[in-house]
């Protein structure tokens, strides 16, 4: 799960570079802009509704640290797009 989660990182530093790259053109594609901002606000929704919700369902999100909330949230997020056949990092 840890190699998932660098990867996931990683995607999200290389949509953040490409923000930026066309952020910075003369011209940008605001198109483009907004398309990749909406992505990265998408995972950041999936993760609260999907990991968060099921610590929440379960009693155990006002009992883990930040940290360890996070993680298992992350890890409830990877299982339910599993289960659905989600490629996350594409």
């Amino acid at each position: 799960e840890n190699s998932h989660i660098s990867a996931l990182s990683a995607k999200h530093a290389g949509l953040d570079a490409r923000i930026k790259a066309e952020s910075s053109r003369p011209m940008p594609d605001t198109t483009l802009v907004a398309s990749l901002k909406a992505e990265i606000a998408a995972e950041g929704i999936a993760h609260e509704l999907v990991g968060h919700g099921f610590q929440h369902r379960n009693g155990t999100l006002e009992l883990l640290s930040g940290l360890n909330a996070e993680c298992e949230a992350s890890l409830y997020e990877m299982k339910v797009f599993q289960d659905l056949g989600v490629d996350m990092l594409s």
